[in-house]
């Protein structure tokens, strides 16, 4: 669901979104590097999307996502912020 809407929302490739979604939790950026088929600033564009994707769902009211889905958002924004925090 979260890769179709990045996809639809932005034109990354679903396959790559799908893919770093698939690959979280890592503890590099260079973990998610495909050995030569993607650019590395794909892939960051992709994390990025995925964050503000997850921001905007994750400000919903309460009551308009389940409590499992929002746990589930919420470690999966972990992760991925993890990642960004060690690129920087």
């Amino acid at each position: 669901m979260l890769s179709s809407i990045i996809n639809t929302n932005r034109g990354l490739p679903k396959r790559i979104i799908q893919y770093v979604l698939d690959s979280v939790p890592v503890n590099r950026i260079e973990d998610l590097l495909i050995d030569g088929e993607v650019a590395p600033g794909i892939v960051e564009n992709c994390i990025d999307e995925i964050l503000y994707s997850l921001d905007m769902i994750l400000t919903l009211e309460d009551g308009v996502l389940e409590k499992k889905v929002r746990k589930e958002f919420e470690k999966l924004q972990e992760n991925i912020r993890s990642i960004v925090v060690s690129v920087s």
